[in-house]
């Protein structure tokens, strides 16, 4: 996907380990249509993709992942973290 063709319609956070919302350290899913940018403000989590594909991503401090629509995955927080949440759609 080229992130130039994504555009933010929404960004939520920033989260830390005491506000972070519960149902992103289960498995979830965007939407169809819906990316989502997470920007790593500070310490770490690990992004788990719950489809089998893939290891699990270390993210740290200055760090984004994109999420592609519908794809399962979760959260886990290493030590005390920061991060923040875009949610991008194709225009």
């Amino acid at each position: 996907m080229n992130a130039a063709r994504l555009e933010t319609y929404r960004t939520i956070g920033p989260f830390d380990e005491r506000t972070l919302p519960q149902g992103l350290l289960k498995e979830h899913r965007l939407k169809a249509g819906c990316w989502g940018r997470l920007d790593m403000i500070a310490g770490e989590v690990l992004l788990v993709w719950d489809d089998g594909n893939g290891a699990p991503v270390r993210l740290g401090e200055g760090d984004i992942a994109v999420i592609p629509p519908a794809r399962p995955h979760h959260l886990e927080p290493q030590c005390a973290f920061s991060l923040s949440i875009a949610f991008q759609h194709q225009f």
